[in-house]
């Protein structure tokens, strides 16, 4: 049901852009049961029912972070208790997208403060590995 419902599915309900904000509202304004019993509606018609995504987040560089970022715990101008922690090995990184994959994940995805090009380059020699896995793989910086 799941790949020739969801083509139907996404032929009859493409993705919208273009949301009132009347539309927003109402639906802002739907008691939680009911978008609940509507993003069930949803789901099922792209995917099978009793089917999750199993994706895996990594952390690759933690804390320190020199932004002003009042909400973030990686930012080291506040007491957040995140301590810092270097850029993780690349071959620590695909221990740990390994070990995903072979718990079912099927998204591995990483993040870190990736601002210098030394760090940039080490994410995308990570993605270029896991490409070759078969990987959707998602990197972003921030």
């Amino acid at each position: 049901m799941a790949e020739h419902g969801a083509a139907t599915a996404a032929e009859s309900n493409p993705v919208r852009h273009d949301w009132s904000r009347d539309e927003i509202r109402r639906i802002h304004a739907l008691p939680l049961p009911q978008l609940l019993f509507t993003a069930q509606g949803l789901h099922r018609q792209f995917q099978e029912a009793n089917k999750v995504q199993l994706c895996r987040l990594l952390s690759i560089k933690t804390g320190g972070c020199p932004e002003d970022c009042a909400y973030c715990p990686q930012s080291a101008h506040y007491s957040t208790g995140v301590e810092r922690g270097a850029l993780m090995d690349r071959a620590e990184v695909l221990n740990f997208a390994r070990g995903a994959r072979e718990e079912g994940a099927t998204r591995f995805c990483i993040g870190g403060k990736c601002r210098t090009v030394r760090i940039s380059i080490a994410c995308l020699r990570l993605c270029a590995t896991s490409r070759r896995w078969g990987w959707k793989f998602a990197a972003r910086s921030e």
